[in-house]
């Protein structure tokens, strides 16, 4: 089960999905989702991008202990992400887009960045955030889902799927 809580404007997802994870010892998923932050960052400390209203910005509570994922397995969790950010862009283009995914936590598309991943650890807990340009370009060398495939996406929607997908390849790493 994924509970998905929606802000207008916040500091950062990943900031504030930790502040509610701590407050209340989250058992089950839970997306947090903004339409626009003020301080969203990348993993390289002191950076902070763009993050106008209109794309996807998300963090995901991912309670590891629930899912039985150990902690030695933390380091997957960033390809996790990607691959199932990844998979979802395929859908979406029918799988008619030059779609790469660049290592450590970038998804280009035409080789012009459309989304990126930021995962902290905080055992039980993985933040998993990701944005996801869908109606705009912030940055020259940027595209979005809209330009792209001529697409609208509902943003929940979107937020669900990637869920289903990284449980199912988190479920891939559970010792039972």
């Amino acid at each position: 089960m994924l509970k998905i809580t929606k802000f207008d404007t916040i500091s950062s997802t990943n900031d504030v999905a930790k502040k509610i994870a701590n407050d209340t010892k989250k058992e089950h998923d839970h997306l947090i989702l903004a339409k626009s932050q003020t301080s969203g960052r990348g993993r390289l400390s002191g950076r902070t991008w763009a993050s106008p209203c209109g794309n996807f910005y998300g963090t995901y509570i991912i309670n590891l202990q629930k899912h039985n994922f150990q902690l030695e397995f933390a380091s997957a969790l960033n390809s996790i992400a990607l691959y199932s950010v990844y998979e979802e862009l395929l859908k979406i283009s029918k799988h008619s887009a030059h779609i790469a995914i660049k290592l450590p936590n970038d998804i280009l598309i035409n080789k012009k960045k459309i989304s990126g991943v930021l995962v902290e650890i905080e055992y039980p807990y993985a933040f998993v955030g990701i944005g996801i340009n869908t109606n705009i370009s912030p940055i020259e060398t940027s595209t979005n889902i809209h330009d792209e495939f001529g697409a609208t996406v509902d943003l929940s929607i979107l937020g669900q799927d990637i869920h289903k997908s990284m449980i199912e390849r988190i479920r891939s790493y559970a010792i039972v």
